[in-house]
């Protein structure tokens, strides 16, 4: 039972498992199309045009006017960058906020699940044992009962009928203890399992956690290095 548990939790996790280390194609694309977009614009800024002017303040002019517009655009280049960026960051603490709390939910199921195993398990346990002891105890008072009878029958009397009696009575009394401790022993065994179970969803649930926190920090890195590629690239 409890070596099923980390298999639920991973099956109920998987339509939005990313898997590899790479990002997701929703967020490297958006970033990328932004970023090319970004330096096209730059890259396409008329230039100062050459040639012979009516004076030199006039060229001064239009070279001065070409730089500002030239550094508008890369200014508007790098706003864009860090946008895109800005946006898939804000995608990427969407995802595996998500799927942090799809395995926090499948983790409390998982132990919900277990504690009602057990639960169910100690509820048979213990009516299978009061049902014995019941049969014991009626078996014993229907002994007594017919004690006399079976004694005078055998001619049994004095000291060997209270010895008859009394083994009745021992005998009823090892009943007892004898199912009052199996119900202990099989109580223990399933409380054993039940903390195995809770041990290994635990265990699978924290794992899930951090092979996440692993793969957003990779993505997060691969978003941070191509910004820092672009915003060089315009500088």
């Amino acid at each position: 039972m409890a070596n099923s548990i980390s298999g639920r939790i991973r099956k109920s996790g998987a339509d939005i498992d990313i898997g590899s280390n790479r990002l997701p194609a929703v967020i490297t694309g958006a970033l990328t199309s932004a970023l090319m977009g970004a330096g096209n614009s730059s890259k396409n800024t008329a230039k100062p045009a050459s040639g012979t002017g009516s004076s030199g303040s006039s060229a001064a002019a239009r070279q001065a006017a070409a730089l500002a517009a030239q550094q508008a655009a890369q200014q508007a280049a790098r706003d864009a960058a860090q946008n895109s960026y800005n946006n898939q960051m804000a995608a990427l603490e969407k995802t595996y906020a998500d799927r942090a709390a799809l395995w926090q939910q499948n983790y409390q199921d998982a132990l919900g699940r277990l504690e009602g195993d057990y639960q169910a398990g100690a509820a048979a346990l213990d009516a299978n044992t009061d049902r014995a002891l019941q049969q014991a105890y009626v078996a014993y008072m229907l002994a007594l009962r017919d004690l006399p009878a079976q004694l005078a029958a055998l001619g049994v009397t004095g000291g060997s009928s209270e010895s008859r009696l009394a083994g009745l009575r021992n005998d009823y009394k090892n009943a007892r203890i004898e199912l009052e401790r199996q119900r202990s022993s099989d109580l223990g065994e399933l409380l054993a399992t039940l903390n195995a179970g809770k041990s290994e969803a635990l265990g699978d649930y924290q794992q899930l956690m951090a092979e996440d926190a692993s793969r957003r920090l990779a993505y997060q890195m691969e978003l941070e290095q191509a910004l820092a590629k672009t915003l060089a690239s315009l500088a």
